[in-house]
C-alpha cells in the first residue's frame, strides 16, 4: 500500500494535533523529569552503508549520526520536535560550522553511544558537543568529538530569528558552560 503525498501529509499533521492536545490537557506531558538532563545519551549501531569503499566511516555521516541523535534526544529528554516546530512556525536550527576530531576509527557493525550537550546558547544560536564513544566492555572508550554551531533560521526568509521564549527558557536551563579549552583538541585530551 503507498501513501501519496498529501495521505502523509495529512497524517503527520494529524500526529502534531494529537500531540498538541495532549499537552493542552497536560502541560508536563512534554517534560516529565523536573530536572531536564544536561547530557542525554543514545546508542546506535554502525550499518554497513555507514562505510565507504575503503571501510572508513566518512567524517560528514559521523556528523550526521551526532546531528540525528541530537535530534532524538532533544524529543525524548526535552519534548522539543524540530519536525513540529518547523511545521509550526517554519523555524529550526541551520548549522553553520562544524569541528569534528577523529580519535580512534569507528568500524562497521560498532555499538555506539551518542552523547550530546549544549556548551552555550544566544538569542538565535546554539554551540553543542556531540562524543561518540565505543561502548563496549571496556567502558566508553571516546571515537570522536564534535563542536557545532548553529543559526535559529526561518527558513523561508533564510535569516536568523530569536529562538522563541519556551525554547530559550529550555536553552538556559541545559547549557552547561564553555568549555575550559579553546580548541577541539586539548578539549578531547581534556575528557
Amino acid at each position: 500500500m503507498t501513501d501519496t503525498w498529501q495521505e502523509v501529509h495529512d497524517g503527520v499533521l494529524e500526529q502534531v494535533r494529537g500531540y498538541e492536545r495532549a499537552r493542552a490537557r497536560n502541560a508536563s506531558l512534554h517534560n516529565t523529569d523536573p530536572v531536564p538532563p544536561r547530557e542525554p545519551e543514545t546508542s546506535e549501531r554502525l550499518g554497513l552503508a555507514d562505510v565507504d569503499f575503503t571501510g572508513q566511516v566518512p567524517a560528514a555521516r559521523i556528523l550526521e549520526r551526532i546531528e540525528h541523535a541530537r535530534a532524538l534526544q532533544l524529543a525524548s529528554a526535552y519534548g522539543l520536535d524540530l519536525a513540529a516546530e518547523l511545521r509550526r512556525g517554519g523555524c529550526t536550527w541551520q548549522p553553520h560550522s562544524h569541528e569534528l576530531l577523529l580519535l580512534r576509527p569507528l568500524r562497521p557493525l560498532e555499538e555506539l553511544r551518542l552523547r550530546t550537550r549544549l556548551l552555550l546558547a544566544g538569542p538565535d544560536w546554539v554551540w553543542v558537543e556531540g562524543l561518540v564513544l565505543e561502548a563496549g566492555p571496556k567502558g566508553h572508550v571516546l571515537k570522536a568529538i564534535s563542536w557545532t554551531r548553529s543559526r535559529w533560521l526561518q527558513l523561508a526568509s533564510g535569516r536568523p530569528t530569536a529562538h522563541p521564549e519556551r525554547i530559550a527558557a529550555l536553552l538556559q536551563q541545559i547549557a552547561v558552560g564553555a568549555p575550559a579549552q579553546a580548541r577541539l583538541e586539548d578539549r578531547a585530551e581534556a575528557l
